[in-house]
């Protein structure tokens, strides 16, 4: 829609800039301009409920200030309704209230009246520079074992939800994708489901809005979303700690892979007991994880993977010292996390967080 100063028609859209907000309204003639509310030159200390709809003449309705038409395009004109329910729409509403700036507001009114739709360009602008702040934020779950699987979106990442074999790993992969929904909405406030996700062919899944990364292990799961590269890796150091107390070559083995020569080196003077070798080795492990996901390798290469050159932070998980998590980013700096429990979200204080080092 362009806005001219053309000669005004009934049931055009019309606005007029006050300050740095624009005020809409429905034209019907010089003495009747129907619209949510007056225009905003003496607001003080008014209330969202005192707003009403209103009908008043053009000279009210600007205010002094320049009147400009919305002239349609090709396609606004076959979605607008007829001038004539246009007006009849405008005028049942008067002195109806529910005003909100964002998310009830003038031009929410003159769009429903016209196109029967609420939409409004200075709430998506809104939005738009509240989704580009800068932010990390973390969500953990942990997973029941009697999880229920049910259907995600989108229909891709379902069809290899159903071919996933392993149970445990199918409801793994199941809650940190419901999990990836409350990120969403909390961090955002996007529809999941208007979202495009596509699957590289590295196997990474990503949407254009924003940067994820996802983790999950056993009994336990992970997502970051930001605005900037970020990753994310969560380890059960208790059933890593079954493991390898049974079968201590096995994490010799695992070692070899993952520890660059700089680290080996570092190491080989160390007399540490078994717990914190483990600590010091899953630490190292996650960090990698998260660096690799955050900075999209083509390739995992752990023993090349410097985790000194890179923004990292690594913690318990208050109320289960048993869960390990790290995450990487750019913007690691505003790092924030958040439990999902039993349907309710809480952010965890940083300083309730175990941070773990290297030593």
């Amino acid at each position: 829609m362009k806005w001219l100063p053309e000669e005004l028609h009934p049931a055009d859209i019309i606005r007029v800039k006050i300050g740095s907000v624009y005020h809409y309204g429905i034209f019907v003639s010089e003495e009747e301009v129907i619209a949510f509310g007056y225009p905003p030159v003496n607001i003080l200390g008014q209330k969202d409920s005192d707003v009403r709809v209103v009908s008043t003449d053009i000279d009210v309705f600007c205010a002094g200030a320049f009147v400009e038409r919305g002239v349609m395009n090709v396609s606004e004109k076959k979605k607008a309704l007829a001038p004539g329910e246009v007006i009849a729409r405008a005028r049942a509403r008067v002195g109806e209230g529910g005003y909100s700036l964002l998310h009830n507001n003038c031009e929410h009114f003159v769009n429903e009246c016209v196109f029967g739709e609420r939409r409004s360009e200075q709430e998506d602008k809104a939005r738009e520079r509240y989704n580009k702040r800068p932010l990390f934020t973390v969500f953990f779950a942990e997973i029941p074992e009697d999880l229920k699987v049910g259907k995600i979106y989108p229909k891709s990442r379902n069809r290899e939800l159903l071919l996933t074999g392993n149970p445990a790993v199918k409801r793994q992969r199941y809650a940190v994708w419901k999990l990836l929904e409350e990120a969403v909405s909390r961090s955002f406030g996007y529809a999941f489901e208007s979202l495009d996700f596509k699957k590289t062919r590295e196997g990474k899944w990503t949407v254009p809005e924003f940067y994820f990364s996802l983790s999950h292990t056993e009994g336990a799961c992970a997502v970051v979303v930001s605005n900037a590269p970020c990753g994310v890796d969560v380890e059960n150091v208790g059933r890593r700690r079954e493991t390898y107390e049974k079968a201590p070559e096995k994490l010799r083995k695992l070692e070899t892979r993952i520890l660059s020569p700089a680290e080996k080196e570092a190491d080989s003077g160390d007399i540490l007991d078994f717990p914190e070798e483990l600590m010091r080795f899953l630490t190292r492990w996650t960090q990698k994880e998260s660096i690799f996901k955050a900075y999209d390798g083509k390739k995992y290469i752990p023993d090349q993977i410097d985790p000194a050159k890179y923004l990292r932070k690594t913690c318990r998980i208050p109320g289960n010292p048993e869960l390990l998590l790290s995450a990487s980013g750019d913007q690691l700096e505003l790092f924030t996390l958040y439990r999902v429990r039993d349907g309710k979200t809480e952010r965890i204080a940083l300083s309730e967080l175990e941070e773990q080092e290297v030593r």
